[in-house]
């Protein structure tokens, strides 16, 4: 049974993704998991339960915010020692590489973006091939494009 999780996303505003892992993340607690969520500032943080180690961090690709807060993440990591990385976008994916890679932990993502331009599958599919051990497509319509641009089932 895993017994840590680190949760990595980008922010916490009232979308549907960040309501789901502040009620996972609380529940998870209720259970005796220890969790630890990274993610940038938004109005849902101070709904946490208490028992929730939660940092905030900027999630970014710009390279100068990505190598610090990467490094923060990797610091954080070592420290809670999780059994796994959950990340909710593939920014938080991008950035969650180096704990990964260095400590060895495996890491979840979902995909839940459906793209009108069918040329950015193959491009999210080499992301997502590269930096996750794990892929949860939210709905068929990603998971077919996601399929068909050359991501296994």
């Amino acid at each position: 049974m895993v017994k840590s999780v680190l949760i990595v996303m980008k922010h916490l505003d009232y979308g549907g993704m960040e309501r789901n892992t502040l009620n996972l993340a609380n529940a998870m607690v209720d259970k005796g998991i220890a969790v630890t969520v990274i993610s940038g500032d938004g109005p849902l943080s101070n709904r946490f339960s208490p028992n929730v180690n939660l940092f905030i961090l900027p999630i970014s690709r710009n390279l100068r915010i990505k190598q610090i807060t990467e490094k923060r993440i990797l610091e954080i990591a070592a420290v809670c020692k999780p059994q796994i990385i959950h990340t909710q976008c593939r920014m938080a994916l991008v950035c969650s590489q180096l704990a990964r890679k260095t400590l060895n932990i495996p890491l979840v993502t979902h995909e839940h973006r459906m793209y009108a331009d069918p040329d950015a599958y193959p491009y999210i599919v080499n992301e997502l091939k590269e930096c996750a051990d794990k892929i949860i497509a939210i709905g068929p319509y990603t998971a077919r494009e996601l399929v068909i641009n050359g991501l296994k089932k």
